[in-house]
């Protein structure tokens, strides 16, 4: 649900400020890192999360539950860094 979130998210980001959508998920990340949402390093090592959200939502009767915690304990840090970069994002703050 976090990886939907971060491209649904970084979807409409891009969308709002006018900016080329991606055709695809993987695309997402490296166009927030050009529009200086994320920072390079974090795209970087983030690469490969779009595929794996893919497997998730079509293959996921074929899951390897110990990839998915490995995913979880490498990459929740991550996670969790795009989300403070997209909080930060003033289009997306109430009030």
């Amino acid at each position: 649900m976090a990886l939907e979130a971060i491209f649904d998210i970084g979807h409409h980001v891009l969308a709002g400020r006018n900016l080329p959508i991606p055709a695809t998920y993987r695309e997402i990340l490296p166009a927030l890192t050009t529009a200086g949402v994320i920072p390079t390093e974090l795209e970087q090592r983030l690469r490969g999360v779009a595929g794996f959200r893919n497997l998730l939502v079509h293959d996921y009767a074929e899951l390897d539950v110990q990839r998915v915690w490995e995913l979880i304990d490498t990459r929740l840090p991550d996670l969790q860094e795009v989300e403070r970069c997209l909080a930060e994002i003033a289009e997306l703050r109430h009030g």
